[in-house]
């Protein structure tokens, strides 16, 4: 993760980032949007749900504005951030306007 960090200088960053989404009926075929978002890629969470025993894990996410795209996130979908490519594993919405969008390689 690291490396990651040394690329996206400071660790969480706004950037222009291209969501793809494959064509329906076409699977080789993507329409591309570019979005904004707060790119991290060494995300802590930490799970209120462990019974009082403090979990946490790091991960990579884009957190988005809930109308960044005119359409629900979809897991399997991609992100290209620069030159990386990253599939949606997940998503979450926040209580306010933001989806955060949980990544993977």
């Amino acid at each position: 993760m690291k490396r990651c960090a040394a690329r996206f200088s400071p660790r969480r960053q706004g950037v222009q980032v291209l969501y793809l989404r494959n064509v329906p009926g076409n699977r080789h075929q993507r329409r591309r949007y570019q979005i904004d978002g707060i790119f991290d890629c060494d995300y802590e969470a930490v799970d209120p749900d462990s019974d009082g025993v403090p979990v946490s894990s790091r991960r990579t996410q884009l957190s988005i504005h809930k109308d960044a795209i005119p359409f629900a996130p979809k897991r399997g979908d991609k992100v290209q951030v620069g030159k990386e490519e990253f599939i949606i594993a997940n998503y979450e919405p926040d209580s306010e306007f933001g989806i955060a969008l949980i990544l993977r390689k």
